[in-house]
Formats: structure tokens, sequence, C-alpha cells
């Protein structure tokens, strides 16, 4: 493992973790419901950078690219929603569905690029290509 992988795969994958364990505390002392929301985004972000690291390592396909990003707009989706839940209690309303379309679409169309090595995220040579 490189640096470049360290610094692109592991440290922000750890600092979503810990950060999803930051608000997971946060929702146990408190119980609020856009603490669950936020703990629900850096969950999602967190395993968006798992398989990311996943795909780097093994063989890259388009059903882990468009599971991250799925996990991408997810976390997205999430601090929307927490947002209005600092207000009143969660009910489902249009806009959050009007929001949840293009996320969706962005993500279906990242997943169907066919990425030719494992170095597809980055646009270098990492010596394993």
């Amino acid at each position: 493992m490189n640096s470049v992988t360290i610094s692109l795969l592991v440290v922000p994958a750890v600092v979503a973790l810990l950060l999803f364990l930051v608000f997971t505390y946060l929702y146990e002392q408190t119980r609020q419901d856009y603490f669950r929301a936020w703990q629900l985004g850096w969950g999602a972000y967190t395993l968006h950078y798992v398989l990311d690291a996943w795909s780097a390592f093994r063989n890259p396909s388009a059903v882990m690219a468009l599971l991250a990003s799925l996990l991408l707009a997810a976390m997205a989706l999430c601090i929307f929603i927490s947002t209005r839940l600092m207000r009143e209690k969660f009910r489902l309303r249009w806009y959050d569905l009007l929001v949840t379309v293009p996320f969706s679409f962005t993500a279906t169309r990242t997943g169907e690029i066919r990425w030719p090595s494992p170095c597809w995220r980055w646009h270098w040579h990492c010596g394993r290509c």
C-alpha cells in the first residue's frame, strides 16, 4: 500500500468512521432524530470509501461503482433531511423525492462506466496497472 492510496482512501475512510462513531455517541446521549440522520449519513460515507478501497485492490466492477455512488447520494440525502429534523418529525415530502431523483440518476450514470484497470479512480499510473 503506497502513500497515495493511504491519502486517497484510508485517511478519509478513517475520518468518516470516526465521525460516524461521534454521531452514534451523540445520538445515544440525546436521542435526537437529526443525530440519527447524520449517523446514517456518515455510515453511508464510510461504506462508500470501503467500497472504493475494495475496488482499488480488487478488480473494479460497475456494480461496486454503482453501490459506492448510491451510498454517496444517500449521505447527501441524509444531510438534506437532517436540516428539517431539527424543527419537526420526519415526514416524507415531495421535495425529498425531487432531490432523490437527480442523485439516483447521477449514481446510475456513474455506475455504467467500465474502468479498465484498478487505477480507474485516479488519473495516474500506480505501478499495479
